[in-house]
C-alpha cells in the first residue's frame, strides 16, 4: 500500500525565526489561560463534592473537606459486607445547561487572553473556556492536569462521564458525572484514608 505524494502547492513554507517566536508566545498565552481555566473548573467540581444547599465551604478548606468526605466514605465502605462492597469511590454530577456560555476566565484580569482569528467577522476574538467546552474538548488533558499537579493523590483516579437519564439511557445535555475512585493498582490511599 502506498500513500500519494503531496501536491506541490501544499508544501508548507518554512517559518522565519520571528514567526516561530510569535507562535511560541501565543502557545504560552494559550497554555497559561487554559491551565487557569482548568484550575477554576476543578474548584467548581470539588465544590459539587463538598458544598450542600445549606453549607458553602470556604476556599481554603475545600481540600480537607474533600479528603474528609473520602475518609467517611472509606469507613462506610469497610463496614459493608465483603460480598456487597463495591470499589471505593465518591461521585457527583453537574448539569451546566444554564452555564454553556459562562467564561471561566471572565474574572481573571491578571492574565493575557488567547485569541483566534474569526473568519466570519474578520477580527480577532478571545478564546472562551466554558465548563462544557473544557470537558467535551479537553477531557483527557483536564484529567491529566488534575493528577499531574497533585490535586489528587496518585492512588486516586479522576473520571468524567457524560450524564445519562436513568429512565431512557439518553445523554443529558451539558450533564456530566465526576468520580474519584481508587486506581486498579491500589486498594487504599494512605494520604486520604
Amino acid at each position: 500500500m502506498s500513500f500519494p505524494s503531496a501536491p506541490k502547492s501544499a508544501i508548507p513554507l518554512a517559518l522565519s525565526s520571528d514567526e516561530l517566536l510569535e507562535r511560541e508566545r501565543k502557545q504560552q498565552i494559550y497554555l497559561i489561560a487554559r491551565n487557569r481555566a482548568f484550575d477554576i473548573l476543578y474548584i467548581d467540581i470539588v465544590r459539587r463534592f463538598t458544598d450542600t444547599k445549606k453549607t458553602i465551604i470556604p476556599h481554603n478548606e475545600l481540600g480537607s473537606v474533600l479528603r474528609q468526605k473520602w475518609s467517611d466514605n472509606r469507613v462506610e465502605c469497610e463496614n459493608q459486607s465483603h460480598d456487597s462492597r463495591k470499589r471505593m469511590q465518591i461521585s457527583t454530577t453537574a448539569t451546566w445547561e444554564r452555564r454553556i456560555n459562562d467564561d471561566l476566565l471572565s474574572q481573571e484580569g491578571d492574565i493575557e487572553r488567547p485569541v483566534y482569528f474569526c473568519k466570519k467577522d474578520q477580527i480577532e476574538k478571545n478564546i472562551i473556556f466554558t465548563p462544557t467546552s473544557i470537558i467535551t474538548r479537553h477531557r483527557s488533558e483536564f484529567r491529566e492536569y488534575v493528577s499531574e499537579n497533585g490535586y489528587i493523590p496518585a492512588e486516586i483516579v479522576f473520571l468524567i462521564f457524560d450524564l445519562k437519564n436513568k429512565e431512557n439511557n439518553q445523554r443529558v445535555d451539558y450533564g456530566f458525572r465526576f468520580i474519584l475512585t481508587l486506581s486498579h493498582d491500589h486498594s487504599n490511599c494512605p494520604s486520604w484514608d
